[in-house]
């Protein structure tokens, strides 16, 4: 008897031991598997997936060699202490560990453009979530982010928030894409970090802007008036982008598309990564074909590379923690733009928006 209750006893320890076992086993299984889709994407985000090697990141940013904005991009990286870069780069990845070298050096490019791109034009917003956040930790670094800014463009680049009523318009983003596409080659995560490109039409106002104001009245309105006094390479950037612009526009209403697709400054030609303005010329051409499909005539417009870069509906869908404002509407998170008005504050509040302001 006491034999047989030994027996039960034993089988009833194996029982509970094979039952630990196959829900760990169980429990392991689900978790690979949870992780594997966080990693390649399962619709829900895709921060952790695979960034390009940081080997592939262009020279000055991506401004071509001959583009008139190349030197003020040259005096940029001049102006950024690689101290202060990696003091940066630090405190975010102490905050989180999943923070790759590739995500962090990828994203440090695409912060580095809006910085040239605020330097150069006003209002221009930002649509990046990844970015803001390095902008952030930059500005907890009171005196090398004031610095940098000294050096690189004369005065502070102010991190500003809006309020509900200055939510970046469609038209904004349609001119962010257009000055992005002027200025810079296509990255291979343009898109990832800042959302899809070239789903926006131009607004009528702004090409009506672009056809009836002077250019006097352009670069009042449109751009950094005391940045176009202090630099020779800013004055002449501006005078190209408005030159470009306007003759953009005028191929466009004569439907010649073979002037439209004439690249930007000297610009080289990469058969799958395009070249610096090719795109911006299609945006206009496309927003004056009033055909209703223009996120249609843009896609068939661009190589598989291309699009990829520019972020197709794959990547709204698989990085949705890049991008802070979408068709209008603000995901959690703070969301800048660059302004003429003053202003240092920041917010992190969701749905909030914030702009960079320069002034001496």
């Amino acid at each position: 008897m006491r034999f047989l209750a030994m027996i039960l006893f034993l089988a009833g320890i194996g029982f509970i031991i094979y039952s630990l076992i196959s829900r760990r086993s169980g429990m392991f299984t689900s978790g690979s598997s949870n992780l594997t889709n966080s990693l390649v994407g399962n619709g829900s985000g895709n921060r952790y997936s695979a960034w390009p090697e940081v080997s592939g990141q262009p020279e000055a940013l991506g401004v071509p060699l001959g583009h008139p904005a190349r030197p003020a991009a040259e005096r940029l990286e001049a102006a950024l202490d690689s101290g202060f870069e990696e003091r940066i780069k630090g405190r975010l990845q102490q905050q989180d560990a999943r923070l790759s070298d590739q995500e962090w050096s990828w994203t440090w490019l695409e912060l580095k453009r809006f910085f040239l791109m605020s330097s150069i034009c006003a209002n221009v917003p930002m649509y990046s979530k990844k970015a803001d956040e390095i902008w952030h930790e930059m500005l907890m670094f009171t005196r090398d982010y004031e610095q940098f800014c000294i050096r690189f463009c004369g005065e502070m680049i102010h991190h500003a928030p809006h309020g509900e009523q200055s939510r970046p318009s469609p038209s904004d983003r349609a001119w962010f894409d257009w000055l992005y596409n002027e200025l810079f080659i296509l990255s291979p995560v343009s898109g990832k970090v800042w959302g899809a490109f070239f789903k926006t039409p131009f607004s009528a106002q702004r090409l009506a802007d672009l056809e009836g104001a002077s250019n006097a009245e352009l670069r009042e309105k449109w751009f950094h008036k005391k940045a176009v006094d202090r630099f020779t390479d800013v004055r002449e950037t501006v005078d190209y982008l408005i030159s470009r612009a306007q003759s953009q526009l005028h191929a466009s209403r004569n439907r010649d598309i073979d002037a439209v697709r004439q690249p930007g400054f000297n610009s080289s030609y990469d058969t799958t990564m395009g070249a610096a303005g090719i795109l911006s010329g299609l945006l206009i051409f496309n927003t004056l074909s009033g055909s209703g499909q223009f996120q249609e005539q843009m896609d068939s417009a661009m190589t598989d590379k291309e699009r990829e870069a520019s972020g197709d509906a794959q990547t709204i869908v698989n990085s949705s923690d890049s991008s802070i404002w979408h068709d209008d509407h603000p995901q959690d998170g703070s969301s800048c733009s660059s302004g003429s008005d003053g202003g240092s504050s920041c917010s992190s509040d969701g749905g909030s928006s914030c702009s960079s302001s320069c002034s001496s």
